[in-house]
């Protein structure tokens, strides 16, 4: 998706519409990077709900 194609735009409500529902969050990648132990490490993948 990018926001040069109109499409992508108008469908990204609807996506964190459903993302939300099931249960996904929304933060800043700042946040992200520091909430899980304390932060981000090196060959680490990170994923949640």
């Amino acid at each position: 998706m990018h926001d040069i194609h109109q499409w992508s735009v108008d469908a990204v409500p609807r996506i964190i519409q459903n993302l939300k529902a099931q249960g996904y969050t929304f933060v800043t990648v700042s946040t992200l990077l520091t909430v899980q132990d304390g932060g981000a490490k090196a060959q680490q993948v990170y994923f949640g709900r």
